[in-house]
């Protein structure tokens, strides 16, 4: 086996069309990230983490990641990291300058 390939929840695309795609203020983003996190614990689809990559300036959303550790069988899909991988793939880019990209976490 030489490939690996995770993918979050499918109710992730109705969420994210409900939400604003810009979230300028970090207490918001903070209520983003646990309104995503409630939303996976209602769904039963991972653990009670939820994350999301923001750009600084902007607020803008990159990417959001949940729990998905038993789903997809796989230690590493931790809800910060799926945020983070979809965001680098988003960006196509793998460095990550602090100043610009915001992780929030719950």
């Amino acid at each position: 086996m030489n490939q690996l390939s995770l993918s979050l929840p499918a109710w992730i695309a109705s969420f994210l069309n409900e939400q604003p795609k810009i979230i300028a203020e970090q207490e918001a983003q903070m209520r983003f990230v646990l309104a995503l996190t409630e939303r996976n614990i209602r769904e039963k689809t991972g653990g009670p983490f939820g994350s999301a990559v923001f750009e600084i300036a902007s607020g803008k959303l990159v990417s959001v990641g949940v729990n998905v550790v038993v789903q997809q069988n796989c230690s590493a899909a931790h809800a910060e990291m799926m945020a983070l991988m979809l965001a680098q793939k988003s960006c196509l880019t793998l460095i990550w300058a602090p100043r610009v990209f915001r992780l929030t976490v719950w």
